[in-house]
């Protein structure tokens, strides 16, 4: 009797074992895809101004906004199945990291290609692939208020924006720079130093899945941030 009872046991265990083992095997999974940011690229477009583009980013003062300023992402299927991305959004982070949307954000996707077209959803993720992805979108600044003329009625085009701002002692967002000039041609090289810790906007990206999943990236202006 109790040998009977014993392997009575014995196949109880072994069930129990080979119910988890099946369950592992074949329940769904929750999708899985990583977001990396290689930072930010510069496409030489011209920029768009809006003078009160966002109520108070930094500072409780009010900012206008430039763009589109783009960033390139990489997202990768980690898993072994398909992955689809349904749908992304973008928030501003403040100090605090609460994120923030705004109207003037004009927030975009495309893909990593020459065409620059705007990427639709949903698009597919191949499993253990990865897809480059362009985020563009219109970023608060703090403006040029000098009475010899604002930065941004002279250029439509970044690098010369932030050039004319270090001119002025000064980068986007309203830190202090020193700038050294090595010659004296309007476009002469020169380099750039801050005098102080830097500020500048960060952005939160959110991709999601079909399943409802969500993964997340951040972008910076600054490297640093």
């Amino acid at each position: 009797m109790k040998h009977e009872t014993f392997n009575s046991l014995l196949g109880a265990i072994g069930l129990c074992v080979a119910l988890v083992t099946a369950w592992y095997q074949f329940a769904p999974t929750s999708d899985s895809i990583e977001i990396v940011s290689e930072g930010r690229v510069n496409l030489g477009r011209d920029l768009e101004y809006q003078p009160v583009g966002l109520g108070a980013a930094f500072d409780g003062v009010p900012m206008s906004v430039a763009g589109p300023v783009s960033w390139k992402i990489r997202v990768y299927n980690a898993s072994d199945r398909p992955v689809s991305v349904v749908a992304f959004s973008v928030f501003l982070l403040s100090e605090d990291d609460e994120g923030i949307q705004y109207s003037a954000m004009h927030e975009r996707l495309s893909p990593f290609d020459a065409s620059l077209s705007e990427q639709y959803l949903p698009v597919g993720v191949a499993p253990r692939e990865a897809k480059a992805f362009l985020v563009s979108l219109a970023m608060p600044f703090s403006r040029d208020q000098s009475a010899d003329g604002s930065c941004e009625n002279q250029t439509t085009r970044l690098r010369e924006l932030e050039r004319c701002f270090f001119l002025k002692g000064r980068d986007l967002f309203g830190n202090p720079v020193t700038v050294t000039k090595y010659d004296d041609e309007p476009e002469g090289p020169m380099s750039v130093s801050w005098d102080q810790d830097n500020k500048g906007p960060r952005f939160s990206v959110v991709f999601e899945t079909a399943d409802g999943s969500q993964f997340e990236t951040r972008l910076s202006y600054f490297p640093n941030l």
